[in-house]
């Protein structure tokens, strides 16, 4: 899109890869063909993700390449990360300087969630072919073939970040408390764990399986033999466990990109997925020990009484009825003998039997008893699992910055951001624009024309009920539109031509 003074956007749309489609190219060829190389035009690129932080970036290589054809590129906008962070280009000693500067600005925090910032880099290394400002001339009208050469590559260093990177550390502690705040994925976890109890628990050996337990102050939970031994005579849990242990491998976000560092990233991978996998392993037994406690001990008796209770109810009601029987009322009897001497203290060990021999082929009692003991076993399951993927992302994600889905998890709706440009025809100012905290659902209204009337122009049909409050994140930023750069020239020789006839020129 061309703009006043000479100013130009190019937005570029590289999908979920790395490369622009036939027809973006063709079209952004014809763009070049009808600029005007001395007008000295500025263009500011936008992508959908900030490719610059990639290791391989063929896409914005292509399109830098066609911009600096007939102009030169003073930013580089993207989104896709949840936050705003703003590189600059600096001259370290022995090292290109680009003057004027180049700014790469993420600016994603629009209606999704926060993404963390001190996951990201504090200094970055930008190959020429993207960060370059000199013309690059291929020499296509010489016999000779020209290349482009080699700069070396450009620094960038870290401006500014928000949320600030301390803050997106503080707002990573929130996952401690990931079961009350992430419920429904607490609910998956525990749906999870409630499988795997439920398999080992009806298919541990009997010669492994641990003592019964009196109360929860007194749990006998299942050891590793026990685990190992309800493998092996299981396949179905062998391959369960394998899989867990594999998928929480392959999960850790070990991304070290350092050449002499790359081979840590499969141990790193190993011992975390391991540690993770062994916590959710000894939190499996506890669970499946403190399940089966609460259902013989409580839940079981809680439920036998009540559906005793409902049956000598409708017993009563039926009396004199033609359901009655001397069979049912017989029934009755020893129901009501059952319910008058059960003894909740547990000091009478025959009281329990009493219900469960009324009650153990009533499918009622069955069914409310499977009900109960799944839900208890999701609901501790869930607590505890979740639980400990929020320490696994606090840890990892505060001290090692991986998971940016540890953000994902929990869906900070606020630190919003966008930008405003403003183009003249000396300049260009970008304001980027923060809102710390939006308006939650309940915190809207609909708009009252005759209260309202400051945004009556805009008839907005639903406006907060507290005044948001936009702010600078800083800035602004101004990019100075400075002369057009030379270009760049150099060639060498072709197969089967003498050496002397080779040579290179460089011009600014």
């Amino acid at each position: 899109m061309k703009l006043p003074h000479n100013w130009w956007i190019w937005g570029v749309d590289v999908a979920l890869g790395d490369s622009i489609d036939t027809g973006q190219v063709e079209y952004f060829k014809e763009i070049v063909k009808g600029i005007d190389k001395k007008d000295n035009p500025k263009i500011v690129i936008i992508l959908h993700a900030p490719d610059w932080s990639k290791s391989a970036y063929r896409a914005l290589v292509r399109i830098c390449e066609a911009a600096r054809e007939k102009g030169e590129i003073c930013a580089i906008l993207a989104g896709d990360l949840h936050h705003y962070a703003r590189y600059e280009s600096f001259k370290p000693k022995g090292a290109p300087e680009r003057n004027p500067p180049l700014h790469l600005i993420v600016s994603g925090g629009g209606g999704a969630f926060a993404h963390p910032t001190h996951d990201q880099k504090k200094y970055l290394e930008v190959d020429s072919t993207v960060a370059g400002r000199g013309l690059l001339d291929m020499g296509r009208e010489f016999s000779l073939r020209f290349v482009a050469e080699k700069e070396p590559k450009y620094h960038f260093k870290a401006v500014k970040f928000y949320p600030s990177r301390m803050l997106s550390r503080v707002l990573a502690l929130k996952n401690l408390w990931l079961p009350f705040h992430n419920k429904r994925f607490a609910l998956l976890v525990g749906f999870i764990y409630f499988f795997y109890a439920w398999v080992f628990g009806t298919s541990v050996p009997e010669e492994f399986a641990p003592p019964p337990s009196e109360s929860i102050f007194d749990l006998h939970i299942a050891n590793t033999a026990a685990l190992a031994a309800t493998a092996r005579s299981n396949p179905a849990f062998f391959f369960m466990l394998l899989g867990l242990w594999v998928g929480l491998i392959f999960y850790v976000d070990a991304k070290l990109q350092h050449r002499l560092l790359k081979w840590l990233n499969g141990p790193i991978k190993v011992i975390f997925g391991t540690l993770h996998f062994q916590l959710h392993i000894v939190a499996l037994l506890f669970v499946s020990a403190i399940t089966t406690v609460l259902t013989l001990k409580l839940l079981d008796p809680v439920i036998g009484v009540a559906i005793l209770h409902l049956k000598l109810f409708l017993g009563d009601a039926w009396q004199g009825t033609v359901v009655a029987s001397d069979a049912r009322g017989a029934d009755l009897t020893a129901m009501r003998d059952c319910v008058s001497n059960f003894d909740w203290s547990g000091a009478a060990s025959g009281t329990w039997g009493c219900v469960s021999e009324q009650l153990g082929k009533d499918a009622l009692y069955i069914g409310a008893t499977a009900l109960t003991q799944a839900a208890t076993s999701i609901l501790i399951g869930g607590v505890i699992g979740a639980f400990i993927f929020g320490c696994y992302w606090v840890i990892t994600s505060v001290l090692f910055g991986m998971h940016q889905d540890a953000f994902s998890a929990l869906a900070v709706q606020d630190y919003k951001n966008f930008l405003r440009m403003k183009f003249e025809e000396d300049k260009l100012t970008i304001y980027p624009i923060a809102l710390d905290r939006v308006p939650r659902r309940r915190e809207w209204r609909a708009r009252d024309p005759k209260k309202d009337i400051g945004v009556a122009k805009n008839m907005p049909l639903l406006v907060p009920k507290r005044e948001m409050k936009p702010r600078l994140i800083e800035g602004p930023i101004r990019i100075e539109k400075g002369a057009a750069p030379g270009f760049v020239k150099t060639f060498v020789r072709d197969a089967g031509r003498d050496d002397a006839a080779a040579s290179s020129s460089v011009g600014m």
